[in-house]
C-alpha cells in the first residue's frame, strides 16, 4: 500500500512538473541546459587563482583575486542563448529555451555568479524547471 501511494504520488509531481514546464523533457532541459555551460565557460580566463596586488589610496597594496565573470557578461550569455539554441539544436529547443529561460532568469544570473557555470544543469533542470528527477540527471552523468 506504501509502495502504491509513493507511485501515485511520485506520478503526480512528475505530471506536475510537466504541465508547470508546458512539455519540458528532461532531455531537452538538459541540452539547453548543456548550451548554456558551454557558452558560460567561455567567460572562465584560463587561470581564475593568480591573486593581482591593487593600491587602494595611500595604503599598502592589497591582494585581490579576480572574479573571471561578471554579471554583466551573464546577462549576455543568457539574452543570446535562445537564439543560440534555435540556430544550433532547432526551433523546437529555441521555444523551449523561450518558455523555460525567462520563467528563471533572475535565479539563474543569481546562482550562476555565486556559484560558476559546473552544476548548471542540476540548477537549470532540475532545481527550477523541475524538468529532471536526481536520478535523471546521475544516469545521464552529471552527479
Amino acid at each position: 500500500m506504501k509502495v502504491l501511494s509513493f507511485l501515485v504520488i511520485s506520478a503526480l509531481v512528475a505530471a506536475l512538473a510537466n504541465a508547470n514546464n508546458k512539455g519540458l523533457s528532461c532531455e531537452t532541459c538538459l541540452r539547453l541546459a548543456d548550451l548554456l555551460r558551454i557558452q558560460l565557460a567561455k567567460l572562465e580566463p584560463e587561470d581564475t587563482t593568480e591573486p593581482t596586488d591593487v593600491l587602494v589610496g595611500e595604503v599598502q597594496p592589497r591582494r585581490r583575486l579576480i572574479h573571471p565573470r561578471s554579471e554583466t557578461q551573464i546577462f549576455k550569455t543568457l539574452d543570446g542563448l535562445c537564439d543560440q539554441a534555435s540556430e544550433r539544436l532547432g526551433e523546437q529547443l529555441g521555444d523551449a529555451c523561450k518558455r523555460v529561460i525567462p520563467k528563471h532568469r533572475e535565479e539563474l544570473e543569481e546562482r550562476i555568479y555565486e556559484d560558476g557555470f559546473l552544476h548548471v544543469r542540476d540548477l537549470l533542470c532540475a532545481d527550477l524547471a523541475h524538468a529532471c528527477t536526481g536520478h535523471e540527471l546521475f544516469d545521464s552523468g552529471e552527479l
